[in-house]
């Protein structure tokens, strides 16, 4: 190989690098949680419920599928809700607790107020956990274990509501 061809090789890949290096990726945006809040009105006020999916990290194998159906079936029933507000709230205790099993480690809650014609209920809101991977926000879901957590309650006699008579 000549030197001239060396050189076109080494400029033809750096320019290959410069190029794919300056593609916007899924979700770079969303360098913060108001960036994350507006992808979710966007989604929202498309009504398009897999845009909604793409801002949850799911995880991955059965506890993936089963946040893939509960989540689907969750943003469904919230797009039917016109969004009054969005803003965030530190975890307490309990949810710290709750969530510990998240796909991601929870840094707050996604609080998402519904507007209400029905006198009879104060407010109406969702919740979201939402954490960060890469720098990139996301709504976070339920990991593996939890799945794990109550197969092992199961097969210890446990049930969602305490101990499972044997008969």
């Amino acid at each position: 190989m000549s030197c001239l061809s060396r050189t076109l090789l080494i400029i033809y890949l750096i320019t290959i690098v410069i190029c794919s290096s300056c593609e916007r990726h899924d979700g770079e945006g969303r360098r913060s949680f108001k960036a994350l809040a507006d992808a979710y009105k966007e989604a929202h006020d498309k009504k398009d419920v897999n845009a909604l999916l793409e801002l949850v990290y799911l995880g991955s194998g059965p506890s993936a599928q089963m946040n893939l159906i509960e989540l689907r079936a969750k943003f469904e029933q919230d797009i039917e809700q016109e969004i009054k507000r969005i803003s965030r709230k530190r975890l307490n205790r309990e949810d710290r607790q709750r969530e510990r099993h998240a796909t991601l480690k929870p840094l707050g809650l996604m609080n998402i107020e519904w507007v209400t014609n029905d006198p009879n209920i104060l407010t109406f809101r969702s919740f979201y956990c939402f954490g960060k991977c890469e720098g990139i926000y996301y709504l976070t879901s339920t990991g593996p274990g939890m799945v794990e957590e109550g197969l092992r309650a199961l097969s210890e006699g446990e049930g969602p509501m305490g101990k499972i008579p044997r008969r």
